[in-house]
């Protein structure tokens, strides 16, 4: 999660979920990656939650 606090939406972390999503579910509810994230980062709302991203990466042309 280093310099993650650098970087613009959509980070890395965001692009994971759609990219990886075992490995994002992982990180957020395994090794409480979410609680980290939002507890270390200023973040105007929640900067992660397990669902925070579901249906924002959908294929409009489908």
């Amino acid at each position: 999660m280093y310099g993650l606090h650098l970087e613009e939406r959509p980070n890395r972390f965001d692009m994971m979920k759609v990219t990886h999503p075992k490995q994002y579910d992982y990180i957020m509810n395994k090794l409480n990656g979410a609680h980290v994230m939002n507890k270390y980062l200023k973040c105007d709302e929640k900067c992660a939650e397990p669902d925070m991203f579901e249906g924002f990466y959908e294929r409009k042309d489908k």
